[in-house]
């Protein structure tokens, strides 16, 4: 959550405090998630660069974060249900896609986690952890089990900022002959229900 203040006629905004769950409290609620569709979710972190700002400071989104744990951007999740009766599937069931590390940017921003490192399924609480660049082809794959793909889908009030708008054509566009339907409703009610 974030709140947006006004000191002297600037206005500011202040991310609240996080305080990172247990990895098993994000798989459990993965779990519970996959469980409730018929096809495969997609949810996309935020890449950090939807605020242009020189004074913003990265905050990932709540969907993603709620999920996954992972606080750095450019992430995706990608939880696949039990397919549909007579077909197969093989493979993990949760994959976690990080962007490699950029060890550039890594001195001005600080470390970030990358799919490769040693530590990274211990770090994340994913037994598998991939490249972002492989979640278009698994996609693909998917395509030929499961006719419906969930995501958060953009509403009226999203027209501003563009990340779900962006990342639902990008599905569209890459699952071209599959319906993509909303998982937001559901996440919404699922997260209605705390844990301890």
């Amino acid at each position: 959550a974030a709140v947006a203040i006004v000191i002297f006629g600037l206005a500011t905004t202040i991310s609240l405090a996080r305080f990172r769950q247990p990895n098993a409290e994000y798989a459990d609620r993965r779990a519970k998630l996959a469980s409730t569709v018929d096809g495969p979710i997609v949810v996309f972190g935020y890449t950090g660069h939807e605020d242009m700002s020189e004074f913003a400071i990265f905050f990932q989104e709540k969907n993603f974060y709620y999920l996954t744990g992972d606080d750095q951007p450019g992430g995706a999740v990608l939880l696949i249900p039990s397919p549909p009766a007579g077909k197969s599937l093989e493979g993990p069931r949760e994959i976690l896609y990080l962007n490699p590390r950029d060890y550039q940017a890594e001195h001005w921003e600080g470390p970030k986690m990358g799919p490769t490192d040693p530590d990274v399924n211990e770090k994340t609480g994913f037994q598998t952890v991939k490249p972002f660049a492989e979640l278009h082809e698994k996609l693909i794959q998917l395509a030929a089990v499961f006719p419906r793909f969930y995501t958060l889908l953009p509403t009226e009030e999203d027209s501003g900022y563009p990340h779900l708008r962006n990342w639902t054509e990008w599905m569209k566009r890459t699952l071209p002959a599959s319906e993509i339907a909303d998982i937001t409703p559901i996440i919404s009610a699922q997260r209605q229900v705390k844990s301890a």
